[in-house]
């Protein structure tokens, strides 16, 4: 059984191995406690599975310093995204950027990755 969450999860790290892989619980007003997946502030998506999952990453990106999201596809569409009037919905980057949260995919990470090691 791996340590990691998904196999790109283990991809990733095995791409970036400075970071190190869940190291810090922060506790969350409405939830649980919350573990971000690298170094204490950087977060690993393939998708989110529903809003609650969102709203987690929302507030952890308040209290985290220097907090990002990796998305393995950036342009999946959110859950629950209603279509918009130009026929699109709303996606990963494009809530990522709404709540001023960094995000890169698992290559333009790469170009940030020294300062998240």
């Amino acid at each position: 059984m791996s340590k990691y969450d998904s196999a790109k999860e283990a991809e990733f790290h095995k791409k970036y191995p400075k970071l190190k892989y869940h190291v810090g619980t922060i506790e969350l007003e409405w939830t649980k406690k919350y573990t971000p997946d690298f170094n204490g502030c950087v977060e690993f998506k393939g998708r989110f599975r529903n809003s609650d999952e969102a709203k987690k990453c929302m507030l952890a990106s308040k209290v985290i310093k220097n907090y990002c999201m990796i998305f393995q596809v950036p342009e999946k569409p959110m859950p629950g995204a209603k279509v918009r009037k130009d026929g699109t919905r709303q996606t990963h980057a494009d809530w990522a950027d709404k709540n001023g949260i960094p995000w890169y995919t698992i290559e333009s990470f790469k170009e940030v990755y020294k300062k998240y090691a």
